[in-house]
């Protein structure tokens, strides 16, 4: 099983993430939260390919490189896969366990109705693990955040479900798992799909910001 963990590089160009693992002993920058965003599916298993062609794991990988962009300032932020690995659902969920992360965030796409957008949280105990009531929390915490954000920033109608998603078993941390939007609705032209994707981007980095930032106390506003 792969050791190495792809840390962002932004200065490549957005939609290769063509470049070398750093290893498991990379630098972590203190004081930032660690966020692992897992690009679904892979070269090897496409997922959904829509009428045009276009494949499910082509997009969400440019979709986490978006939201890296937007997290640069504020998190330090790893794939779970390049372009061209080829991982297990328990491989990445391991992946992030090993490198301490605070929270995982699975992205995928959905071929329901258009318009509508879906953030999974797992509430029951895996095959292997259970689920701490700190981590349950926190998922459902992340899951609410990301789809207000959803809401507000990209006129989407998020749902939020509970289910025993295998993707997110074993998880030692927060996780949830998004499908943002139909894959029908994604742009065949890269120029177009990226101006497409990058409200989602936003609004899930937003999220993700949001879930660190300290509770406001009602009583200190006046």
């Amino acid at each position: 099983m792969p050791k190495d963990f792809i840390p962002v590089i932004l200065a490549i160009a957005l939609l290769t993430l063509a470049f070398p693992a750093t290893g498991h002993s990379a630098t972590i920058i203190t004081g930032q939260p660690q966020i692992i965003l897992d690009p679904g599916h892979d070269s090897r298993n496409a997922g959904m390919i829509s009428p045009a062609g276009l494949e499910e794991h082509r997009v969400t990988r440019e979709l986490a490189v978006l939201i890296a962009a937007e997290l640069e300032e504020t998190a330090q932020v790893s794939f779970t896969r390049t372009a061209d690995d080829s991982l297990t659902l328990s491989e990445r969920t391991t992946l992030a366990n090993q490198i301490g992360a605070n929270l995982f965030v699975a992205l995928h796409t959905h071929a329901l109705v258009p318009g509508e957008s879906y953030v999974f949280f797992r509430a029951t105990p895996g095959t292997t693990t259970g689920i701490s009531p700190e981590t349950k929390a926190g998922a459902k915490q992340l899951a609410e955040l990301t789809a207000a954000r959803l809401r507000t920033g990209t006129g989407m109608k998020p749902q939020v479900r509970t289910a025993p998603v295998a993707g997110l078993e074993g998880l030692l941390m927060p996780g949830i798992l998004v499908e943002p939007f139909s894959l029908n609705q994604v742009p065949e032209q890269p120029g177009k799909r990226s101006e497409f994707l990058a409200p989602f981007a936003r609004a899930i980095a937003a999220a993700v910001t949001a879930y660190f930032e300290p509770p406001t106390d009602p009583g200190s506003a006046e």
